[in-house]
């Protein structure tokens, strides 16, 4: 009998999920809305101040990251409240001891739903039809959709909706034809002929003779078409609409992706993948860049993830330098390849020769040109099978000695490399400089990740690295200020990448000997090259050693000063750059 009662006890504190008479329920039930408060009634003896009650998703331990919401409880026992708004899935919540992660009690599964309202359309035009999609998971006949200024004041008895309607079911399409005058508005789906609000979704009425584009959603994800919706009530022929990233000039630099616009009005459509980052959109007037009819806000792109795309490392490239190139090719076969031509408006095949071309190596990577190109607008095409099927595009520069530009010198630094940034900046002055920036960061909004002054008006800017793995951009800036000169786009990788462990042109190889070494090696540099600095770095990314040079030949440098191990060094010339790691025994 003693057993039974032993082995009944055990079965219980399980299925209870409790111990030691601690517990915690939910007599609320277990399913919510995302925008509902959650009570929780627990029972804690050995009381202490820091015991918390956190909400994991479910299969996630407390302690393998952070709770999705959390609270103190105040007691022994009682209630505790989290009125945190909860994304829709699965979640358990953990009575916690002590500001730690020592579990106490559990709840069963607790389940989210998330109600749910958006646009068609993020702007219309006055007189339009309005349309917005909903989902309401604990559907009532009384749920109702509200139209509201979109003033800071929340539905209420005293402010009332400009137009609401029922919705009919618990998801589906509900579409208003009231004529809202031109301004800002805010759709509300709200619950049980009251004013509590499940979601809401901002919208925009225009004037229709106003010239304007807005994306249709202000961040595109990998598979998201690009498009925009836009007004342009003075249209002609060889009226435009171009994509830059956020904060390049036009008058400067060439756009990412391009298309013409047909009419006054309407949705048009990118041909082109976006890579991951910020953009603008501006409709441009006459098949030129001078006369701007509108501009966009800034928006985000994810990528295709499965699409093909081509970019270059940098939207203009100072004078003399290697030209990197990153795509994905989908559908890849070997013939697949990449041509630089003149951006004359001429499509491949059509007219002359490529100025260079090499074939895809591999279904996605980066490769590198070795031709020099004269200053000018280029665009370069991945192309399929050994001929003139555009896959994608990308328009780039080549600046002249008076343009203000930078590029990374690698499209992918490894996470032990040091990032190089080679620039022109005539016109320099001392508060000009350089930033880091995570795609999609809008620099002035966000702080940047890392940053140094200029100290020459052209040179190279190294920084340590101490980046995650993820795609990064960077910046060089004016005055202390966030007006954006130029770009250039990077990222880091596990490991030594490809295109980070040499960066030459065939007629410029360096060879460093003997390696390993007591600390004492020599560079030998062929063809040319002439050197102007060498550095070594150790693996976290410290500079312990730099020698300005001017040596076309053999160069030896000691390092017998450093500890024993392994390091990084980088020499560079004009155009070129070498990296390799280097061992002291």
């Amino acid at each position: 009998m003693k057993k039974f009662y032993f082995l009944f006890a055990f079965l219980l504190s399980i299925f209870s999920n409790q111990s030691n008479g601690q517990s915690i329920t939910i007599p609320g039930g277990t399913q919510y809305l995302s925008v509902d408060s959650i009570t929780f009634v627990y029972e804690n003896p050995g009381f202490v101040s820091t015991d918390w009650i956190g909400i994991y998703p479910e299969g996630i331990k407390p302690g393998d990251q952070a709770s999705t919401a959390w609270q103190y409880v105040t007691g022994s026992s009682g209630n505790a409240v989290i009125k945190d708004t909860i994304p829709g899935g699965k979640y358990v919540a953990y009575l916690l001891c002590c500001d730690g992660y020592e579990v106490k009690a559990s709840t069963v599964v607790i389940t989210i739903l998330e109600p749910k309202i958006s646009s068609l359309s993020p702007s219309y035009l006055a007189g339009d039809t309005i349309a917005f999609t909903f989902e309401s998971p604990l559907f009532a006949p009384t749920d109702w959709i509200g139209i509201y200024n979109d003033n800071g004041v929340p539905p209420s008895g005293s402010n009332a909706s400009i137009e609401w309607g029922y919705i009919p079911a618990n998801s589906g399409v509900m579409k208003f034809t009231t004529k809202l005058i031109p301004g800002n508005y805010i759709a509300y789906l709200l619950c049980c002929d009251g004013y509590r609000v499940l979601d809401g979704i901002r919208f925009i009425i225009e004037d229709p003779k106003t010239a304007f584009v807005r994306p249709v959603k202000m961040a595109f994800g990998t598979t998201d078409k690009i498009a925009f919706n836009f007004n342009n009530p003075d249209y002609e022929d060889e009226d435009w609409l171009g994509v830059y990233y956020a904060g390049d000039d036009p008058e400067k630099v060439p756009a990412v992706a391009w298309k013409y616009i047909k009419s006054t009005k309407g949705t048009i459509t990118l041909d082109d993948v976006l890579p991951a980052g910020s953009y603008e959109a501006y409709i441009f007037c006459c098949d030129a860049t001078d006369i701007m009819i509108a501009k966009s806000e800034v928006f985000t792109s994810a990528g295709g993830a499965a699409s093909s795309f081509i970019r270059t490392s940098a939207s203009v490239y100072p004078p003399n330098s290697l030209v990197l190139i990153n795509y994905r090719s989908s559908g890849f076969t070997n013939t697949d390849w990449i041509g630089i031509y003149n951006d004359n408006g001429i499509a491949p095949g059509s007219g002359g020769p490529s100025i260079a071309y090499v074939y895809a190596p591999a279904d996605s990577g980066t490769v590198t040109f070795t031709t020099v190109l004269a200053p000018g607008k280029y665009v370069a095409y991945l192309l399929c099978c050994d001929g003139y099927n555009v896959k994608a595009k990308s328009n780039f520069s080549v600046g002249d000695a008076t343009s203000k530009v930078m590029v990374a010198t690698s499209f992918t630094f490894g996470k032990s490399d040091s990032l190089f940034f080679r620039y022109n900046n005539p016109g320099f002055s001392s508060t000009d400089w350089i930033g880091i920036y995570k795609s999609g960061d809008v620099p002035g909004n966000i702080n940047s990740i890392t940053w140094d002054y200029l100290k020459t008006a052209s040179g190279r800017m190294a920084f340590a690295n101490t980046l995650n793995v993820g795609e990064y951009w960077a910046g060089l800036f004016c005055c202390d200020g966030y007006e954006l000169y130029a770009k250039s786009t990077f990222m880091v990788v596990e490991g030594t990448p490809v295109s980070a462990r040499n960066i030459e042109s065939e007629k410029s190889k360096l060879i460093v000997f003997p390696n390993p070494s007591n600390g004492q090696f020599t560079l030998l540099s062929q063809g040319n090259t002439v050197l102007g600095q060498v550095e070594v770095f150790s693996i976290s990314g410290k500079l312990m050693y730099s020698e300005k040079i001017n040596n076309p030949g053999i160069l030896t440098i000691n390092l017998k000063r450093l500890d024993a191990g392994v390091y990084i060094l980088k020499a560079m010339s004009e155009s070129d750059m070498f990296t390799t790691k280097i061992i002291i025994q």
